[in-house]
C-alpha cells in the first residue's frame, strides 16, 4: 500500500477531468519583486530575497531572479496529448479573497469531509470534492481555485493524487474555466 502523500508518476491514461493532485508550482517570486529597491541600481534581488523571513526554504536564486516553489493542490481541467491543464488552489495565507481585485476569478473549494457550515468566498457555487484519499489533510475552508491562472504540466511529472471532484462540481469548473479562457483570449 502506497503512502497517501507519496509523489508518483501517474500514467497519462489514468488522468481524468476533476482529478485533484498536489505538485510543486514554480513562480517568479512576486513578493521579492514588489519590495522597495528590488531590482534597482545599488540593490539586488538576492539582497531583497535575503530579507524575506517567511518560507525562506521555498526560495531559489537563479540567473533570472528569485523563484518561489510551493506544493499546490490543483484540479485537472483539460487533457491533451503530452500534458494536462490544472487550476491551482490558493488560500492566500488563510485570508481567502480579502483584498483580491477580481474575486470573480476564483471559486471556493469545499472538502466533502468538512461538516460545519461552509461559506463560499466568491459569487460562484463552490466546487465540492467527492472523494479524498485516506491520509490527505482536510482542505482549508479558504481554499479557492484561481480560474484565470491555469497551469500546464507534463504527464511524466510526479504528483500526489489526492482525490477528485463531484461530477456536478466538475461541470461547474469546466464551464467557468472555458468562460475565463475565452475572456483571456480577447
Amino acid at each position: 500500500r502506497r503512502e497517501a502523500n507519496q509523489f508518483i508518476r501517474i500514467p497519462a491514461e489514468n488522468y481524468k477531468l476533476g482529478m485533484i493532485i498536489r505538485a510543486p508550482l514554480h513562480e517568479q517570486d512576486s513578493a521579492v519583486a514588489r519590495r522597495p529597491g528590488a531590482g534597482t541600481a545599488g540593490s539586488s534581488v538576492a539582497t531583497a530575497a535575503s530579507e524575506a523571513t517567511k518560507a525562506e526554504h521555498y526560495r531559489t536564486e537563479s540567473r533570472m531572479g528569485t523563484i518561489f516553489t510551493k506544493q499546490r493542490k490543483m484540479i485537472v481541467v483539460a487533457l491533451h496529448t503530452d500534458h494536462y491543464v490544472a487550476i491551482p488552489l490558493y488560500t492566500h495565507n488563510g485570508r481567502g479573497l480579502v483584498n483580491k481585485r477580481q474575486p470573480e476569478e476564483f471559486v471556493s473549494v469545499k472538502d466533502h469531509r468538512y461538516k460545519e457550515a461552509f461559506v463560499k468566498l466568491s459569487k460562484h457555487d463552490p466546487l465540492v470534492t467527492e472523494m479524498v484519499r485516506d491520509g490527505i489533510d482536510l482542505f482549508d475552508t479558504k481554499s479557492t481555485a484561481h480560474l484565470a491562472y491555469p497551469v500546464s504540466r507534463r504527464y511524466t511529472l510526479p504528483v500526489v493524487h489526492e482525490g477528485h471532484l463531484r461530477s456536478s462540481s466538475l461541470r461547474i469548473l469546466v464551464t467557468l474555466y472555458n468562460r475565463y479562457a475565452e475572456v483571456e483570449a480577447r
